[in-house]
């Protein structure tokens, strides 16, 4: 009795479909930023809301339909939880990247006074619900020291990091599927 060796291709960043799909999603996130901006409405909580929501949905459904081909097209069918893992995680390291460059242009040249308006909004919100003064302070102080473009950058690599972990460890458990032990026996 022998065993088959199975060898899957090699997953990389540079993986034609992790690099697909992390410019979809990009330009997905793109968008979601732009358009409440080019609209006016950035400061309206209840339509960014429902913005994003609606945008989450789509990260999902491309997400859900990308490792499935993945696994199934490209694996031949298995996929370990490792490699449900990194190929999430790799999209979303792409796109963690890509909004980063994103967020720094965004807030440095095509809406310099997003990030006033937003704490002008919070400020604002946070005397009505009859927050002290002091804190009101504290919050601005805090505010203050994440408001440049570059503090703004990096936090949306590091939150798009930690949600590509986060999503990779739930698509790697939901999606992975062993070769069942017969295919491995050659007789």
């Amino acid at each position: 009795m022998t065993y088959k060796v199975d060898v899957q291709p090699k997953l990389s960043i540079f993986h034609k479909s992790v690099l697909n799909n992390a410019m979809l999603i990009s330009l997905i996130a793109i968008g979601v930023a732009l358009i409440p901006t080019i609209m006016g409405v950035q400061t309206d909580q209840m339509f960014v809301g429902l913005f994003n929501l609606g945008s989450y949905v789509a990260y999902i459904v491309i997400l859900t339909y990308a490792i499935k081909q993945y696994r199934d097209v490209e694996l031949s069918g298995s996929m370990s939880f490792g490699k449900g893992f990194l190929y999430i995680f790799y999209i979303y390291i792409i796109v963690g990247i890509v909004q980063a460059i994103f967020t720094y242009i965004q807030l440095k040249y095509i809406d310099p006074g997003m990030l006033n308006e937003v704490l002008n909004q919070q400020l604002s919100e946070f005397e009505k619900s009859g927050k002290s003064e002091e804190e009101i302070e504290i919050m601005r102080s805090v505010y203050e020291s994440f408001k440049s473009p570059g503090v703004s950058a990096l936090t949306a690599l590091f939150g798009f990091l930690i949600m590509g972990a986060v999503l990779g460890v739930i698509f790697g458990l939901i999606f992975q599927r062993e070769k069942p032990y017969s295919d491995n026996l050659e007789n």
